[in-house]
């Protein structure tokens, strides 16, 4: 597996996309869709809801390896994990 870094350039384009759901950076549609699967989930499960918005970087063991994606798929494939059996 070849390991590809960003740019300078490309890693500042990519800190300036917007985060569409928060509601700080202007309305979005998805705002309103986030904001329903909380609540939905805060009724159902009786807790708190806690909002975090930490910094977009995440480790590539974040984005991949710890939700069970493969970074060893084949061109066009989509591996997707299997939760079913999780808690």
């Amino acid at each position: 597996m070849n390991t590809t870094y960003l740019t300078a350039r490309q890693l500042r384009d990519a800190l300036q996309l917007r985060d569409l759901t928060d509601p700080a950076a202007g309305p979005h549609a998805m705002q309103m869709l986030v904001s329903a699967i909380v609540t939905a989930l805060t009724r159902r499960w009786s807790v708190p809801a806690r909002w975090l918005r930490p910094s977009p970087l995440v480790a590539i063991e974040d984005n991949y390896d710890r939700l069970g994606f493969s970074r060893k798929q084949s061109p066009g494939t989509l591996d997707i994990p299997d939760t079913s059996a999780r808690a």
